[in-house]
């Protein structure tokens, strides 16, 4: 029997009929992407806009992307970068996600930087 690898991430949806994507984070992306189709396929999934794009341009119109491979404890606070990154206006997210401790970009990407890269 195969052993498949759990990754956490942070992964992206995009619709490539309207340019706009959904970013979100997972511990087991494989999991989570069949998750997000079988969630569109019965008409259920609780993004509105997302089953939107899928119920009018169908499954062959998305594309799934990770956009970084990321720590568990982390997962968050990545999310909260990358949606504003992208911006609300360019994405079927419906909110900002909030992380304690971190109320702008530039925090979060200080800590980013003094917690990973290496100046040595």
């Amino acid at each position: 029997m195969s052993h498949i690898q759990r990754i956490s991430c942070i992964y992206k949806i995009t619709c490539d009929a309207e340019g706009r994507s959904y970013v979100g984070k997972t511990q087991n992306v494989g999991g989570r992407w069949w998750s997000h189709l079988g969630m569109l396929s019965a008409n259920a999934h609780p993004n509105t806009e997302l089953q939107r794009v899928y119920n009018q341009y169908g499954a062959d119109s998305l594309s799934f992307s990770i956009l970084d491979s990321v720590p568990v404890d982390d997962l968050s606070r990545a999310e909260a970068y990358w949606i504003e990154k992208y911006g609300l206006d360019n994405l079927y997210n419906v909110a900002r996600v909030r992380c304690p401790g971190y109320t702008d970009v530039d925090r979060f990407v200080s800590f980013i930087n003094n917690k990973w890269l290496y100046a040595g």
